[in-house]
């Protein structure tokens, strides 16, 4: 992966533009096409079906796009650090929520989720995170977690710990009735990609400010 230099962070704006740099040159590189939105659904599988989810836990399908923003702070927090957080409620399902981005002079940005339910007669949330999207092109992911197959929680030991690669593409799998597909365990990092190696890694963080660093992919800058 090239060095990240500098980024223009698309929080509210569509337009993903990083600079990047590698040994020869520095150059503009697309690597977000839509921002980071919260999301708390995903696609009902054929059990979900069978206990009427795709109607019970509808409420939950858009909230993720009705989140109205009440106020956004940016402070430097560090002498390479800046910090933007932004507060606000969903109304349809009565919940505060808030994101902090803590961005890093060397290209990291941890990224931290607080949601504070106001009311206690709301369903089940099918799924709890945030969505994004890429460029196409970015098709290729490595990961350090249980493959290559697919795993769940509850379907997860014959699926082996180490670092494998592949497509996109090849993460489905077509099941006759619908049911989830592509899910992996146990990942400490993974990257999403192109052909010439651009891309963006994801991983956790350990403490406040740090990311692990344990099994990271050789040779990346941040490491």
């Amino acid at each position: 992966m090239k060095q990240l230099l500098t980024y223009i962070l698309p929080l509210f704006q569509l337009s993903g533009m990083f600079l990047l740099r590698d040994a020869h040159r520095a150059f503009r590189c697309e690597l977000i096409h839509e921002p980071p939105r919260p999301s708390f659904w995903r696609a009902p599988n054929d059990n979900d079906f069978g206990g009427n989810w795709q109607t019970a836990l509808a409420v939950w399908k858009s909230a993720g796009d009705r989140w109205e923003f009440r106020r956004v702070r940016v402070e430097r927090t560090g002498p390479h650090e800046v910090t933007v957080s932004v507060t606000g409620r969903i109304r349809p399902i009565g919940a505060r929520y808030g994101v902090t981005y803590r961005v890093l002079g060397a290209g990291d940005v941890t990224v931290a989720v607080h949601f504070e339910p106001e009311w206690d007669t709301m369903p089940r949330m099918p799924r709890f995170g945030m969505r994004m999207a890429m460029p196409a092109g970015f098709d290729r992911i490595a990961w350090y977690g249980r493959g290559p197959h697919e795993s769940y929680w509850d379907r997860k030991v014959g699926a082996r710990v180490r670092r494998f690669n592949g497509t996109v593409a090849e993460q489905f799998h077509p099941y006759v009735r619908p049911q989830e597909t592509g899910n992996k365990t146990d990942v400490r990092w993974m990257t999403v990609s192109d052909d010439a190696g651009i891309g963006l890694l994801d991983a956790p963080v350990t403490r406040p400010g740090r990311r692990s660093r344990r099994e990271a992919p050789h040779g990346h800058p941040h490491t």
